[in-house]
């Protein structure tokens, strides 16, 4: 083969390993479960104190590896075992709040994994302007 070819063929394979790496790694990204939308939702200021989470996400998740804690006030609230808020593939992540939320901003921390087993964690804050 003469040099000018090489060169070519080389830089063709460089471009398609390129291509097909950056292809790879957003496929990738884009496999793994990620938080929807959620209520109270992700910064929201709500009146009162909510008497549950939940969190709808990009697919279905594994009950029991879904975990989610609820910090707020320099403590971490009680929350209830986790349910699914239905049978169709697109419910929430239920989970009941047990006490009543103070005034104040609160973080809710997440993990979950989806049938890929992959674990994906998160979180989102909201703020309560008055305990019910």
């Amino acid at each position: 083969m003469q040099i000018g070819t090489l060169r070519s063929v080389r830089a063709t394979l460089v471009a398609a390993v390129i291509i097909v790496a950056a292809t790879g790694a957003s496929s990738t990204a884009t496999l793994h479960t990620s938080l929807k939308k959620a209520s109270p939702a992700v910064n929201d200021t709500v009146a009162t104190s909510p008497d549950s989470l939940k969190l709808w996400f990009s697919e279905t998740v594994e009950l029991p590896l879904t975990k989610v804690v609820l910090n707020g006030g320099g403590s971490v609230r009680k929350l209830s075992a986790a349910a699914m808020g239905g049978s169709a593939a697109d419910a929430p992540v239920v989970y009941a709040v047990m006490e009543t939320l103070g005034a104040g901003k609160y973080t809710v921390d997440w993990t979950v994994a989806g049938k890929d087993g992959h674990a994906v964690k998160g979180s989102y804050s909201f703020v309560v302007k008055a305990a019910k």
